[in-house]
């Protein structure tokens, strides 16, 4: 490991990235971080977050990253079988349901009562080629958590997303029973993830604590405290100590932030896993 990209200065908040993408291996981490802190100050809302409400395109990330990268993960491919599995839940059917409808209405796709039952029309439900954000309103039915900032791996998925919100979108052909009920035969599904980017409290009493960080990269294992400095290229202490880590938690970034008017949050999507199945599941709905 090369550590003397580090000895011409001190290690501050803007040295993570180097030492998540020289030290620890984590490209995909140190790149986020960078896009962060290039970026100019801009704060998530909680309901952003959520997705509860619109998020400009400037502050939304779809290229980043892949669902091949994630999948590496083993928490990653178990919350992808366990959401296979389980997506169909009471909520899961009525939102599915509602998406249906809410097709039905837009496209204007009529019900024809002929004979004493229903007719048949078919159509297309989900285009699972479209990118995230578009599935989130179209056909995205069920979602589960994936990671945790205590007890994960201390992975690049850790340094990347921590935690974040595994989405199931479904594709099939939908037709009406002769009692004019929707019958779909899922054929496809896509798997996604969603994540919010940034440093915030949110207001709670104590700032989230992200490990202790220094030039050879991070350790979660406590230690005798040491503030890192946000100051770019300030030396803590008189001399450079290439074996020091320093304390970091979510307000050093809200303390860049304020100070240099730098570090903007973003909201990740990540591309589609699409998964064709052997056989369709019809679903009456």
């Amino acid at each position: 490991m090369n550590t003397a990209l580090h000895t011409q200065a001190g290690f501050s908040l803007t040295s993570i990235p180097d030492a998540m993408r020289h030290m620890m291996r984590w490209p995909v981490a140190a790149s986020l971080m960078e896009r962060w802190f290039k970026a100019p100050a801009y704060t998530l809302s909680k309901a952003q977050k959520t997705g509860d409400a619109y998020t400009p395109p400037t502050y939304v990330d779809e290229s980043s990253i892949t669902m091949r990268w994630a999948t590496r993960f083993a928490r990653v491919q178990l919350a992808c079988t366990v959401l296979e599995r389980e997506w169909n839940s009471p909520n899961g059917l009525q939102r599915l349901r509602d998406l249906i409808r809410k097709q039905e209405l837009l496209e204007g796709i009529q019900r024809a009562y002929v004979g004493g039952a229903f007719d048949k029309p078919q159509w297309r439900f989900g285009d699972l080629s479209q990118k995230g954000s578009v599935l989130d309103k179209t056909c995205q039915v069920n979602v589960r958590e994936v990671g945790q900032y205590l007890g994960d791996p201390l992975d690049e998925f850790y340094g990347a997303m921590g935690r974040a919100i595994l989405k199931l979108a479904v594709s099939g052909e939908v037709s009406y029973t002769q009692q004019g009920k929707y019958e779909l035969l899922i054929d496809t599904l896509g798997f996604y993830l969603r994540d919010s980017y940034d440093f915030n409290d949110d207001g709670a009493w104590i700032s989230q604590p992200l490990g202790y960080w220094g030039p050879l990269g991070v350790s979660m294992t406590p230690q005798m405290r040491w503030d890192i400095p946000i100051d770019p290229y300030s030396i803590a202490d008189n001399q450079y100590d290439v074996h020091k880590r320093y304390a970091v938690q979510n307000d050093d970034f809200a303390s860049y932030r304020k100070k240099y008017q730098k570090g903007g949050d973003f909201i990740i999507y990540s591309d589609v896993l699409i998964k064709r199945l052997p056989q369709p599941i019809k679903v009456i709905l």
